[in-house]
């Protein structure tokens, strides 16, 4: 797929690393596992709040998958109540730059 981009080359250059290091070095599942550690809510509570299963969970916190954007909003209300539509922008940034 081509993408124009409106950037100087700099600020493409700048995102072209910030891309590169999120592959390389993917943040988001750490995130989340310290968000479900931190928030005392079990795996089977989150997966019943987002309507998934508790595999669907732990493929989420293992890295291997990640939420749909309604049930990444449903986590995000749950466990960030007071910011959650701050912390799911963070949250899906994060998912899109660490997307091959």
């Amino acid at each position: 797929k081509r993408e124009v981009f409106e950037w100087s080359s700099e600020e493409a250059k700048a995102w072209a690393r910030a891309k590169y290091c999120a592959i390389k070095s993917p943040q988001f599942s750490r995130l989340l596992r310290a968000s479900i550690i931190a928030s005392d809510y079990s795996v089977g509570d989150i997966a019943s709040f987002c309507e998934v299963t508790e595999n669907a969970v732990s493929k989420w916190i293992a890295g291997d998958t990640v939420p749909s954007v309604a049930a990444l909003v449903r986590f995000c209300e749950m466990v960030y109540p007071e910011d959650w539509e701050a912390k799911y922008t963070k949250l899906s940034k994060m998912i899109e730059m660490e997307r091959v």
